[in-house]
């Protein structure tokens, strides 16, 4: 998701609302940087986008489950990847009557 800015994952995110059965799951993986040091991979990663012109919109855990909260979704769990990875593997269920 950290291809898409704000409005493209909203509307990525409606859109998906609209496809999944309230009750349904949406799931995740998604880049939450740490604070601290850039891990290597996401340096590369970053690199390799600059260059070809693609902007990264990486966000926090709170920024993630505000969008899914107010695209139909319900509380999301975001569990860890693997251990000292930034990925998270986010699982939100589609809200009933939206």
């Amino acid at each position: 998701i950290h291809y898409l800015d704000d409005a493209l994952l909203r509307r990525t995110l409606t859109g998906l609302a609209g496809k999944i059965r309230p009750g349904g799951a949406l799931v995740i993986r998604a880049t939450v940087p740490r604070a601290g040091r850039t891990p290597f991979l996401r340096r590369i990663e970053t690199l390799r986008n600059r260059l070809r012109g693609i902007p990264s919109h990486f966000r926090s855990e709170a920024a993630i489950e505000a969008l899914i909260s107010e695209t139909g979704f319900g509380p999301a769990s975001l569990r860890d990847s693997g251990k000292e990875r930034e990925e998270k593997w986010l699982v939100a269920l589609r809200r009933r009557g939206r």
